[in-house]
């Protein structure tokens, strides 16, 4: 198993004090693995329509930002790959 893919940018590169910070953390699981879902369609006549979807299933990817001034960073959102963290500087 390999691990996880991150990587960190914030969005200024000085802040004041008592500034807001914003990082944002971009993510993978390098293990993913993509699998099809197959599901049809009948109709009363017996007409059939098939269609599939390729999906991915990762393990689950825990991020924390953390910094040496011991600040508390909240994250306000996470998609599943990219997720932004804010603390007060």
């Amino acid at each position: 198993m390999a691990n996880p893919i991150i990587s960190i940018a914030a969005n200024k590169s000085s802040y004041a004090i008592g500034e807001l910070m914003t990082v944002t953390a971009t993510y993978s699981d390098p293990d993913a693995k993509t699998i099809v879902i197959h599901g049809t369609a009948m109709d009363a006549e017996g007409n059939v329509t098939p269609a599939t979807v390729n999906v991915s299933l990762a393990d689950p990817v825990t991020v924390v930002i953390t910094d040496d001034g011991n600040r508390t960073w909240t994250k306000i959102s996470d998609s599943g790959s990219v997720a932004v963290f804010t603390a007060t500087a």
